[in-house]
């Protein structure tokens, strides 16, 4: 537990934890009202559950932004390519 801990810096936080955070906020008030039910079920492990899926989220988006970054922002700004 201590390696994962020592894995994750301020960079993960605001790169990936926090979008990731946001959009699974987003779309789980979308799905709370259909899978309630199921959702108050779970115990303690929805929590986990919530940040993993939150930091996948935003590993995500970090790399859809990281290719769109590359791909076309940079051909546009410096007019070349990598």
């Amino acid at each position: 537990m201590d390696s994962l801990i020592e894995k994750l810096n301020i960079f993960d936080l605001f790169t990936m934890l926090i979008p990731g955070i946001i959009i699974s906020t987003l779309l789980s008030v979308s799905l709370s009202w259909k899978y309630y039910n199921i959702w108050i079920n779970y115990g303690n492990e929805k929590y986990l559950i919530f940040v993993v899926l939150s930091y996948l989220c935003g590993m995500f988006l970090q790399q859809f932004g990281n290719i769109v970054d590359e791909k076309l922002l940079y051909s546009i700004i410096y007019g070349g390519r990598l």
